[in-house]
Parts: C-alpha cells; structure tokens; sequence
C-alpha cells in the first residue's frame, strides 16, 4: 500500500524586510543613540561632582540640561534622521550663498568680414567665436631631431654623405 501524501498545511515564514533598520545594541537603542545618551550622563555627572565653586542649585540645572539635551539628541528624529544630521544641514545651508546668478558668457570681439568684394557695411556679417575656456597654457611645439646627421663632411670624389641614421 503505496503511503499517503503529507497531510500537514504548509507553514509559512515571514520574509524579513526591515533591513534598513539599525541594529538594536542596548536597551532597545541603536549603538549612536546609546552613546549621545552615554555622553549625556558623563557630562552631567562632571558638571554636578566636579564644579563645586557654583552653588547647588546652578550645578543642578546644568546637570539637568546636559540630561535633556542628550535625551532630544537621542531620541528625537524627525523626518527619520537624528537631530546631529539636521545641524550639519543647517551649518551647510548657512556657509552656502543664497542667491545664485547666472550670466552667459560674452562672445570674443571677432572681426567683422566683409560678404564679398564690393559690399557696404550693410552687408557685413560678424563672425562670432565665443572666448576660450580658461586653462593652462598651450604647450609649443618642440622642435623635431633630424633622423638623419651628417657624420663628416661631403666626399670630393662622388660628392656623397655618409650619414648616420638615428631613432
């Protein structure tokens, strides 16, 4: 007796596609924001323990705003990216110039020519050739090396030059 096909339902698997997820490395936090909130706590724990020439209560508030300041960089996002991405955008936006001009550029004076032998300057056409690029100057041609260099003199005799031949 031949056995019976599988009569269990098929399972089914969720393909995973929050791959542009960051990794969660403590407590629920990716690995920067736990360091902003590490950095955070640093300073506010410098600010209370080791400026002691201000009084408490000054110490107090500026450990506190330490705290908050590492909370809002931590956690807060908007748009999707972290509040450290804004500042650079905004640092950038600010050395960029605000307003931008453009001109083209102006044609070379060219002479004007003349359409044919014997036409008044109504008939002139100009020719227009627009200024070159600016860059590094043309290199001049080299002189070339003769291939050929008399070694001697002409022979009196049959009046030929020997020559050496060189590449």
């Amino acid at each position: 007796m031949p056995a019976a096909p599988d009569s269990r339902p098929m399972s089914r698997h969720e393909v995973p596609t929050h791959l542009d997820v960051p990794d969660k490395a403590f407590f629920g936090l990716a690995a920067p924001q736990f360091l902003c909130l590490l950095l955070g706590a640093t300073l506010a724990l410098v600010l209370w323990r080791e400026w002691t020439f201000l009084p408490a209560g000054v110490r107090l508030a500026l450990a506190a705003g330490a705290v908050l300041v590492a909370l809002a960089g931590a956690l807060i996002r908007p748009q999707g990216r972290d509040l450290a991405t804004w500042a650079v955008v905004l640092l950038r936006y600010a050395a960029l110039p605000k307003t931008a001009v453009w001109r083209p550029r102006a044609p070379a004076p060219a002479p004007v020519r003349a359409a044919g032998p014997d036409v008044g300057w109504v008939d002139w056409t100009p020719r227009i050739a627009w200024a070159p690029e600016p860059g590094p100057e043309p290199v001049p041609p080299q002189p070339i090396p003769p291939a050929i260099r008399p070694v001697r003199p002409a022979d009196p005799q049959d009046g030929r030059v020997p020559a050496e031949v060189g590449w």
